[in-house]
């Protein structure tokens, strides 16, 4: 977040002898219980700027703490003497997986080390169906269509990894061994939540790449999945290295590991070794359903819901340590309404879809989904799509005539942009300055027929605040800032402490009044 000023507050950090007065030694010792989850390590701060909270800070997960980060589900069990979670086994009709409690914080590097069993059937022994691994934007605990569908299909924009055993199904990938029967495969895929049906073709991401099976039969196989905090996903088994694109990384990241069996068997196992990463601290739970044309371009404003929540971690012991998740958006944010399809004039529906989503409330472990509603173009007569914006004013905001043009088609069913020839645009709008201004796209097709739309741009003052306050604290504790400052963004949500800066110097070791600087960037 960037807002186009900085806000600085200073504040006073009281530390008192343990000998003084009993006032000051009650409110250090009330301040030392309150806050103990909350404290950091450091007993001085430096003079040096840095963030109120740390986004990254990292967790290893492994044998020792392995079920208090994943849930078992399904068929999956688990087996804590040797750190082995049996997804399946060698039955018909089962589907077992685990999936990580929290999100991952996708802005920061993360890697896991584990192994694979997928099974002895997989050479024409009528062994099914794989393996899938997924990090999705839907909630905690959320796993995909089985049994064709490895557990990731239809994912809210998922990105992961499939071993495939069973390469029957429409659409997959399938070679044929010399010596007879098909080679099972891994292979990168994206789904989304437009899959529906479990046999849905998968939608690879890279090559795949072929599983001998002689060398992994029966076998707990070592691979590494790593990721480079910037997009970018790389699967290492065997002699094999696939790295995908991850998609909206810069939102947090679920993770649900999961197999099935269908009409067939077979005994597959996964252990996670050791798995380091950064629990997220900041998710943004949106539903999103887009009005599109039968091309895919939007033809009205889309019906955005949204909530925000915000947690702080810190370290204590060297252990990350988070306070409790809250809502940082406007209280009833996370009581999503119900979103009908809307008539639009030129446009009539498409028949066999989904066109009503259900008012639903959200928390903390919930993700982001999108949902297109598809409309049929009237023919024969020009269209023009336009949607109103709001701009949060300050001395870098922007606007251009773009931003609130969706789309266009001339009679003839000639796509029409912002920039063709016959498209006007009127208005002025002031970025700088809160106001509703009124911008006019006037269109005049070949036939010499004019169609006009007008937007509004509403230009809004910032929200952003920032408060702090004064604290008293005993010789020899701990201080962490964020017990000091609170405020909001330039929304009116709840602040991210990471965006908040705090310098100056803290002794805690020392009686005395310090003073802190803090400001919003």
């Amino acid at each position: 977040m960037q807002v186009t000023y900085k806000l600085y507050k200073a504040k006073k950090i009281w530390v008192t002898a343990l000998a003084a007065t009993a006032i000051f030694a009650v409110a250090g010792m009330q301040q030392n219980v309150v806050h103990a989850d909350s404290q950091t390590n450091a007993s001085q701060s430096t003079n040096s700027s840095q963030s109120v909270t740390d986004d990254n800070l990292k967790v290893t997960v492994d044998q020792s703490n392995f079920l208090q980060y994943f849930k078992l589900a399904g068929t999956a069990t688990y087996d804590s003497s040797n750190n082995l979670t049996t997804l399946t086994t060698d039955g018909t009709g089962e589907d077992g997986n685990v999936t990580l409690k929290t999100k991952i914080n996708a802005n920061d590097a993360f890697v896991l080390h584990g192994t694979i069993n997928i099974g002895t059937k997989l050479d024409g022994g009528g062994g099914a169906d794989g393996i899938g691994i997924a990090f999705h934007h839907g909630p905690v605990g959320a796993i995909g269509y089985d049994p064709g569908g490895i557990s990731v299909k239809g994912l809210p924009t998922s990105t992961g990894f499939v071993f495939d055993t069973w390469v029957l199904n429409n659409g997959d990938h399938h070679d044929v061994r010399p010596q007879g029967g098909s080679y099972p495969y891994l292979a990168g895929f994206n789904s989304d939540v437009d899959q529906t049906y479990p046999d849905d073709p998968f939608r690879y991401s890279g090559q795949p790449y072929d599983i001998e099976p002689t060398k992994v039969s029966g076998k707990d196989v070592p691979f590494t999945l790593s990721y480079d905090g910037n997009g970018h996903m790389t699967m290492s088994y065997l002699d094999a290295n696939i790295t995908i694109p991850v998609t909206d990384f810069k939102d947090p990241l679920a993770l649900s590991i999961g197999a099935s069996t269908g009409a067939f068997s077979n005994l597959q196992t996964v252990r996670i070794n050791d798995f380091t990463f950064d629990p997220a601290q900041n998710n943004t739970v949106s539903r999103t359903v887009n009005y599109v044309d039968q091309n895919g371009n939007k033809i009205a404003p889309s019906t955005v819901q949204s909530a925000i929540y915000r947690r702080q971690g810190t370290l204590v012991n060297g252990q990350p340590t988070y306070t409790d998740w809250y809502l940082a958006s406007q209280t009833g944010s996370d009581q999503f309404d119900q979103v009908n399809a809307p008539a639009i004039s030129g446009y009539n529906l498409q028949s066999g879809q989904t066109t009503s989503y259900a008012a639903e409330t959200v928390n903390q472990d919930s993700g982001q989904t999108e949902y297109n509603i598809v409309y049929n173009r009237n023919t024969g007569q020009s269209l023009l799509n336009v949607q109103d914006s709001t701009i949060v004013a300050g001395p870098n905001a922007k606007w251009q005539k773009s931003d609130n043009f969706l789309s266009g088609y001339d009679q003839n069913g000639n796509q029409v942009n912002v920039n063709s020839n016959g498209l006007t645009v009127s208005g002025n709008v002031d970025p700088k300055t809160p106001g509703d201004y009124p911008v006019t796209y006037s269109y005049k097709d070949s036939a010499g027929n004019t169609i006009t739309k007008t937007a509004t741009v509403h230009v809004v003052a910032s929200q952003a605040s920032l408060s702090t306050s004064n604290s008293t604290l005993l010789v020899n504790s701990k201080w962490n800032p964020a017990d000091n400052v609170s405020g909001t963004d330039e929304n009116g949500n709840g602040l991210n402490m990471s965006n908040v800066q705090v310098s100056g110097t803290v002794d805690t070791t020392k009686p005395g009044a310090y003073s802190c600087y803090l400001h919003l960037y």
